[in-house]
């Protein structure tokens, strides 16, 4: 086995020993972007982790994420 996959296989295995991380979701304006990097984001929250995600003032879908939140 390659020595890349062999180390990130030991990292995976290691996930579970550590605390959450605080995240930042840096979409890109197509609304898919932005859907994908929420479902990752919620994955991540059930994780412990901390996850923010920056959008414009002028997005579409930012009342949408918003009321989703709440």
């Amino acid at each position: 086995m390659a020595p890349v996959i062999k180390a990130v296989l030991l990292l995976c295995s290691l996930v579970h020993l550590t605390t959450g991380a605080k995240i930042l979701l840096l979409p890109f304006g197509m609304v898919s972007h932005v859907m994908s990097l929420e479902s990752i984001g919620r994955t991540l929250v059930a994780r412990n982790h901390e996850v923010h995600i920056l959008l414009s003032p002028s997005s579409p879908y930012l009342d949408q994420l918003k009321k989703k939140v709440r």
